[in-house]
């Protein structure tokens, strides 16, 4: 994938966040001080991403009182004394009065509202870390995506206008049941026959695609297809089958070995012309 996409993504909090959810499945650190600077993107790249405390982010998640209410009560999991004077404002005060301060009666949760808005919200955050190292991470180090959605939709089409959609990259989607079939059914609109041995592979992503982009009977996925929890909807809505020869066809297709992809070709190498026998 470009450098240049990649740094397009992480210059936007919210995008950043999605792609490390959606596509890393893990931190992504070069853009952790994007992320750090908006409120919403923070507080869900720390729940989904991080897992727990990001003292990183904490400066500006004092600044939304929403979302520092949600920081303390779902990743701090205990008072955060420093942001309660803005916390106290928010929509999420009186859960925070009563699952972190125990105040189960509303006229108590009420009470401590009143008395921390009389008190002065202006408080001094702590001083911003030193700004980490950025690791150098290349673009043929990514994992392609198993994405789902409008991220997945974005990066091809990204990838499409800006003429980066190189063979590795179609080769990699190919070799990925729900990526290829996302790819054919959106963008190719049509089969897609290099990446079939992989997506016959998946009985769920092969139902779709014979439903989505073949539009009709796949018999070279029909043996995985009715191995697996979607044979019933595929026999019903693709072959059109009563329900009483669902299970005779189901029964056949297990004696069917299931579609197998080709084996890689294996490169062959030239033999070497010595000195003695050239001369």
């Amino acid at each position: 994938m470009s450098k240049r996409i990649l740094a397009a993504v992480a210059a936007k909090p919210g995008m950043a966040c999605a792609y490390a959810h959606n596509i890393l499945h893990s931190r992504w650190p070069a853009a952790e001080p994007v992320i750090a600077t908006d409120p919403k993107a923070a507080y869900f790249y720390a729940y989904q991403c991080v897992g727990g405390e990001w003292p990183e982010a904490e400066p500006t998640l004092f600044t939304d009182p929403f979302y520092a209410a949600m920081y303390a009560i779902y990743l701090l999991h205990r008072r955060w004394p420093a942001a309660e004077p803005v916390i106290c404002r928010g929509s999420r005060a009186q859960d925070y009065a009563s699952m972190l301060m125990g105040y189960r009666y509303p006229s108590k949760q009420d009470e401590w509202i009143s008395w921390m808005k009389s008190r002065p919200t202006a408080f001094a955050p702590p001083p911003p870390p030193e700004p980490k190292r950025k690791r150098k991470r290349a673009s043929s180090q990514l994992p392609w995506p198993q994405a789902d959605g409008l991220v997945f939709n974005h990066l091809i089409d990204a990838l499409q206008r800006n003429g980066m959609l190189s063979k590795r990259i179609l080769g990699a989607m190919a070799a990925t049941p729900k990526a290829a079939w996302r790819y054919a059914d959106i963008f190719l609109r049509r089969r897609w026959p290099e990446a079939e041995p992989a997506i016959a592979q998946d009985p769920k992503i092969a139902m779709w695609y014979a439903t989505d982009v073949i539009q009709g009977p796949w018999p070279e996925a029909e043996p995985a297809i009715a191995r697996g929890d979607w044979a019933e909807m595929y026999a019903r809505q693709v072959l059109h089958l009563p329900y009483p020869q669902i299970r005779k066809w189901r029964e056949m297709q297990a004696k069917t070995p299931v579609f197998a992809p080709p084996p890689p070709a294996r490169r062959t190498r030239k033999p070497r012309v010595s000195s003695s026998s050239a001369a």
